[in-house]
């Protein structure tokens, strides 16, 4: 009886460490309160992944300046239940300010004087943005004439879109984080997991970055903006599913959403605008996309002939005072996302801290 006693208590331990949540927090966190609370929480996502429980809660605190390093989810749900990731608005802002240089003109370009020290290896990313115009590394099929290039000893080169001139004038100029880089990213085999309420910001590649054979996959109210390639993006066999978020002024010469290989995904009541080229870009197994609204892409969507696409409800206009002037005909869970993004897109997607 007292070894069946012993075993239930020990049973019950583990149960309760096994779900116990773990709460991180870059401020006031520190790695070494274990185990953590609310009042006591981690300091890095690192760690805060190397304790979680499959199936468990992580909460990413809202903290007074944005998180500055990646999310990399290594640990998993089950099927019977997800593990949570949910953030009390939370920003990740990969970004460095480089609006006051100092810069060197040169003929028609200007150097930031100090080494960078990154390579560039397409025109696919955007390298920076400046008054939120996404400027993309040289290359001779580039469009626009503006870009930038690094020299041999680690500066950057940058002709800016007509009329800007980072001497003269105040402008915004934000440098993405190094080419590679993601916001978000998952383990090759991460499954069964939910993130809610995350903002990601100027990650050199995809806000949210998906690969491998991961399943199960729901990303709720996130916001992925001014990333170098994709807000979203699922390669290989993953199976995606996002609900009342916003993808807006990603750079990639693809798309704001660019789900390709064997990848499925389902998008619902989101907003996808001003991203550099396509709304959305698809190739693999099934795609679906219903009740979104879209402005400012140049264009709506792309997909490959062998791909099975579903759309219901995609609303389209000219631009946020379009949409805002007929905001009435939207279905209500339209009409508060719209409402929400005309409230926060200055302090999420337009200020860095």
């Amino acid at each position: 009886m007292k070894f069946l006693l012993l075993f239930f208590l020990s049973a019950t331990v583990f149960s309760q460490q096994k779900f116990m949540p773990v709460y991180v927090n870059h401020e006031s966190g520190n790695d070494a309160n274990i185990p953590c609370s609310e009042q006591k929480p981690l300091k890095t996502f690192t760690k805060a992944m190397s304790v979680l429980k499959e199936s468990g809660t992580m909460y990413i605190q809202k903290t007074s300046k944005p998180y500055k390093k990646s999310l990399h989810v290594t640990v998993g749900g089950s099927e019977v239940e997800t593990l949570k990731i949910i953030a009390d608005n939370a920003v990740i802002d990969l970004s460095t300010d480089i609006s006051s240089g100092p810069w060197i003109k040169e003929d028609q370009s200007y150097i930031l004087d100090k080494p960078i020290k990154r390579k560039y290896k397409d025109s696919q990313r955007a390298v920076l943005f400046v008054d939120s115009i996404p400027v993309h590394p040289y290359s001779k099929n580039l469009k626009e004439k503006y870009h930038v290039t690094c020299l041999e000893d680690g500066r950057l080169k940058i002709l800016f879109p007509s009329g800007i001139n980072p001497v003269k004038n105040k402008h915004k100029i934000i440098l993405n984080s190094p080419a590679f880089s993601n916001a978000v990213s998952f383990g090759n085999n991460a499954s069964n997991i939910t993130i809610e309420g995350l903002t990601v910001k100027h990650s050199g590649n995809d806000g949210f970055n998906l690969h491998g054979s991961s399943k199960n996959i729901i990303l709720k109210n996130i916001t992925t903006a001014y990333n170098g390639d994709e807000g979203i993006s699922a390669h290989e066999d993953i199976d995606l599913k996002v609900f009342n978020s916003i993808i807006a002024f990603n750079g990639s010469s693809a798309g704001g959403i660019a789900d390709i290989n064997q990848s499925t995904s389902y998008y619902s009541n989101c907003l996808i605008i001003n991203n550099y080229a396509n709304a959305f870009y698809f190739s693999g197994k099934e795609h679906s996309v219903e009740n979104c609204l879209i402005w400012g892409n140049r264009r709506k969507l792309h997909y490959g002939k062998t791909t099975i696409l579903n759309e219901k409800n995609i609303y389209k206009f000219k631009n946020e005072q379009d949409a805002l002037s007929q905001i009435k005909t939207l279905p209500e869970s339209l009409q508060k996302l719209l409402r929400s993004y005309s409230h926060i897109k200055f302090r999420l997607l337009n200020q860095t801290d």
